[in-house]
């Protein structure tokens, strides 16, 4: 009976748990990151894999790089209503235009070729802007 209400525990947390994909990195691919954001002047900030997140257009101000768990990339930004913010991110949630295709959005994790799981097409996170 304890192990049933262990796995029921579990998996009820594990329902509204943002997975981080790619949050703990390399230094290198920290450094990369770091550079593909803060060349963009706007990102869109959603974990597609999430069922209550909202995306989030920012304006990139600057990026740098900690050793947290490894290597993260924060990023300063401000939003919508002008407040500055900085945070980690997960390079799976933080989307930017596709340079290859026009009107498509990618995973900065797509950009270097990492693996994950975005969980969303891009054209889904340019729709949703668009509305």
């Amino acid at each position: 009976m304890k192990k049933l209400f262990l796995l029921i525990f579990i998996a009820l947390v594990g329902i509204n748990a943002k997975a981080d994909q790619l949050a703990c990195l390399s230094e290198s691919t920290a450094k990369k990151a770091s550079k593909v954001i803060s060349q963009q002047e706007f990102i869109v900030l959603f974990c597609g894999c999430c069922d209550d997140d909202t995306p989030q257009i920012v304006k990139v101000l600057r990026t740098k790089v900690i050793k947290d768990c490894e290597f993260q990339v924060v990023i300063t930004y401000e939003n919508m209503d002008g407040e500055i913010k900085s945070e980690s991110v997960d390079l799976a949630y933080v989307w930017m235009e596709d340079p290859d295709d026009n009107g498509g959005a990618r995973t900065v994790g797509q950009i270097l070729k990492l693996e994950h799981d975005p969980c969303v097409l891009g054209n889904f996170v340019m729709d949703l802007l668009l509305r």
